[in-house]
């Protein structure tokens, strides 16, 4: 063999070397730009199930209808993971552990995709590598009961009875809960001192448009069930009437639909009741207000329970003994202002949260759990 031959010879296998190198330096990058787009990939699709499941938990806790709830869930899936050839599969269960598919009175809902492909793209030159991964998402999402600080509460205060604050066996705080009788709270209250409507102090100000802006639900109210609460003194029969009513789907002063929207079910002539309001929740044909789209439970929100026994003037720091759920049963009245509605045993409001996982408390919020049988959670 001649030094020109071995030459040839050595840059031939020099040739190979390099072009094995060179793919698999192909090979790896591409291996990390693809894991990188299905990382990205993953991190979408998982928003996405997570979304889902706390849109169809909130229509299920809302509404108690399963159908609904899947539409919602589907809905909310589809917008988030447009363009894709993703499909979403939905259940529900009335447990979280084990989570009981199709079992009656669900309250829990799970959103799972199971294999989703995601092209393999550049790491296609490295042995083994196929053309395209599979990824897959799942969320469970369902109510948990709040501890002792009650959040998104309505800034009015109710005179109460202390010791009874079991609103769930049917009576609580001197008053009976889900039965027909309307609650009138005056802006004459007789139970407060003249000049003070029972309004929670806000955190905005003092002015007519926080006041406004905090009864139709702009302004986050909270307070500890066992501490105490600042009354704020005056009528302001105006602000309050424009700001409640927004529930109702009636928009006077300076409140509109887009900012506060009103309940689906917004009939209040002739009275209905909450029994009525939520059998017509669970039927999305009789809502009532849907352009532009109203939401779910905007008449029933969380009241705070005062102690009345002790005179209250101007503002007062005054000692509250719990709060309880109230279903707005028709507008501000034109006259005096007053606030009517009904105790009723359960609502969902937002705050602090307790560990465990029990559905029947009384006030509740709707948060995202660890599907316990999917890794993909």
């Amino acid at each position: 063999m001649n030094r020109c031959s071995l030459h040839r010879r050595q840059s031939g296998i020099a040739l190979i070397l390099v072009t094995i190198g060179a793919l698999a330096l192909l090979g790896m990058a591409g291996l990390a730009l693809d894991m990188g787009m299905a990382y990205i990939a993953k991190s979408r699709l998982q928003n996405a199930v997570d979304a889902a499941a706390l849109d169809g938990a909130k229509v299920l806790n809302d509404t108690g209808s399963v159908s609904a709830a899947t539409t919602a869930a589907l809905a909310t899936f589809g917008t988030n993971m447009g363009g894709t050839s993703a499909t979403a599969t939905v259940q529900t269960s009335p447990t979280l552990q084990p989570f009981s598919a199709g079992a009656a009175n669900p309250r829990f809902v799970r959103v799972s995709v199971g294999a989703l492909p995601v092209a393999v793209r550049l790491a296609r030159v490295l042995p083994g590598v196929g053309d395209s991964l599979d990824i897959g998402a799942s969320a469970v999402a369902g109510p948990i009961p709040l501890g002792d600080t009650v959040c998104d509460a309505l800034p009015v205060a109710l005179c109460g009875t202390p010791g009874d604050t079991d609103c769930t066996d049917g009576s609580c705080f001197g008053f009976a809960a889900g039965t027909t009788d309307e609650l009138e709270l005056k802006g004459d209250n007789v139970s407060l001192t003249h000049g003070n409507y029972g309004l929670v102090e806000l955190s905005c100000g003092t002015g007519a448009a926080c006041v406004r802006d905090g009864l139709a639900g702009g302004h986050e109210v909270c307070f500890s069930q066992s501490g105490t609460i600042t009354t704020e003194p005056g009528v302001k029969a105006g602000p309050t009437r424009q700001g409640l009513d927004t529930r109702f789907g009636i928009y006077n002063g300076p409140v509109s639909a887009a900012e506060y929207p009103p309940d689906v079910v917004t009939t209040y002539s002739p009275v209905i009741f909450h029994s009525t309001y939520e059998a017509r929740l669970t039927s999305p044909a009789s809502w009532n207000y849907t352009s532009p789209p109203g939401r779910p439970q905007r008449r029933v929100t969380v009241i705070p329970v005062i102690d009345c026994s002790v005179p209250i003037t101007g503002r007062s720091e005054v000692p509250l003994i719990g709060g309880a759920c109230l279903f707005l049963t028709r507008p501000v009245s034109t006259s005096g202002g007053s606030i009517y509605g009904q105790l009723v045993p359960t609502c969902e409001a937002a705050g602090a949260v307790a560990e465990d996982p029990d559905p029947d408390s009384a006030y509740y919020r709707i948060i995202l759990y660890r599907d316990a049988s999917s890794t993909q959670s």
